[in-house]
């Protein structure tokens, strides 16, 4: 059996080397993770390789190993190794082709789920057990956006001695900052993106309703081997902006119109990345064509700023600055995050983000241009890669209105 990873044995002890000095430093004695998917929280997958496929894992990292905690069966291990399990050192092979690393240690199966509300406590109890047999004192919380608080409520009421602290910076510093391994991942992402939308055209087309060209992007996505995607499109023939429904939207598509599509997916390793542009049915108004012109400006003013020192906080201000000049609405959301084994993660170019830059960091850039008095807008994205040098863009899609 086999399962595709991101990382080799090599890579992943480097990672968890470097996580336990930055824990040693901090003096935290265990990094407490939760994991619900494979969209949002891959904090647990950063240090196991293991996705997460139906329930929720649990899991705590520290210089003794991994210990992981999901639904199974109380007494028996969450993955049961099988017979051709391979010698100490080297990588298990589990059940339904999971491949797990050595550093793993404890693989516990309990009968729970997030609503199992006959038995609340179930999972909690079993953390605590484990901080209670390895010693821990003081304990990392990764992902306070994540971690449920009735996890946090019963250590707390249980274990008052236990010092509980946010320690999501210590891997988000990590993980940002992408490997070798990392970034041939996030290349094969994106040539998996730009196959999908050079297909765009075969799929869009007058007579044809934004639900059914979703349903025929997603099933190209899947025939890509993807392991999750989010297809979002929808039409208008001067300002286009995606439906993050399509698959509700019974809309037809007429001659005239444009189509706004983005394509996120995770790779065929568990690898995000996304894309975006405007697809026009027919000759695109002139205002669009200018709107998607100035977008394709506004991407390279900002990939500009992407170098290793500059504060995301000063990118956004110049950035929002340029668009009112441009003379569109500043920017209320964020036009440049980070992707990788979530979907969207540090960095982000944004007013409250005020780390610096780093060279290795995987982005993409999407400047939403709207601008409701002119009835035009478009949002059009692109990977890059931050290099000593600046901001590469890795997406080969044409930077222009695809004409179908």
């Amino acid at each position: 059996m086999s399962n595709r990873m991101i990382s080799d044995g090599k890579a992943m002890r480097e990672r968890w080397d470097a996580l336990i000095a930055d824990m040693e430093r901090e003096g935290i004695d265990c990094l407490f993770m939760y994991s619900t998917d494979r969209v949002y929280s891959a904090y647990l997958r950063y240090v196991t390789d293991c996705p997460t496929i139906m329930y929720p894992l649990i899991g705590l990292f520290s210089k003794k190993g991994v210990s992981i905690i999901g639904h199974g069966v109380r007494g028996l291990p969450l993955y049961p190794p099988p017979v051709e399990t391979q010698s100490e050192g080297q990588f298990q092979y589990l059940a339904g082709g999971m491949r797990q690393h050595d550093f793993v240690r404890d693989l516990i199966g309990l009968p729970c789920s997030p609503t199992t509300a006959y038995a609340p406590d179930m999972w909690p109890e079993a953390v605590a057990g484990l901080i209670g047999r390895h010693g821990y004192r003081r304990i990392g919380l990764v992902g306070m956006g994540i971690i449920p608080v009735g996890f946090v409520n019963y250590l707390t009421a249980h274990m008052p001695d236990l010092e509980l602290v946010d320690a999501t910076h210590v891997v988000d510093s990590r993980r940002s900052v992408k490997s070798p391994y990392e970034i041939e991942a996030a290349e094969r992402c994106v040539r998996i993106i730009d196959r999908l939308m050079a297909a765009a055209p075969s799929v869009i087309g007058a007579g044809r309703s934004v639900r059914e060209i979703g349903r025929k992007m997603r099933s190209l996505a899947d025939s890509a081997d993807c392991m999750d995607l989010n297809i979002m499109l929808g039409k208008h023939p001067t300002m286009p902006m995606f439906n993050e429904w399509p698959f509700t939207d019974e809309d037809v598509v007429e001659q005239g119109d444009c189509v706004e599509l983005m394509v996120e997916v995770s790779s065929d390793v568990g690898f995000w990345g996304e894309c975006a542009r405007v697809y026009s049915v027919g000759e695109p108004a002139a205002e669009l064509v200018r709107t998607v012109e100035t977008a394709f400006e506004m991407q390279d003013y900002l990939a500009g700023m992407l170098v290793p020192g500059a504060i995301p906080s000063e990118i956004f201000e110049r950035y929002g600055a340029r668009l009112v000049e441009r003379g569109f609405p500043p920017e209320q959301r964020f036009c440049c995050h980070g992707q990788g084994f979530d979907v969207v993660e540090t960095p982000f170019v944004r007013p409250e983000s005020h780390e610096p830059l780093k060279d290795g960091m995987f982005v993409a850039v999407h400047p939403s241009m709207y601008d409701v008095a002119r009835s035009t807008g478009c949002f059009v994205c692109d990977n890059y890669l931050i290099g000593r040098d600046g901001a590469k863009r890795l997406n080969r899609t044409p930077r222009e209105i695809i004409r179908v």
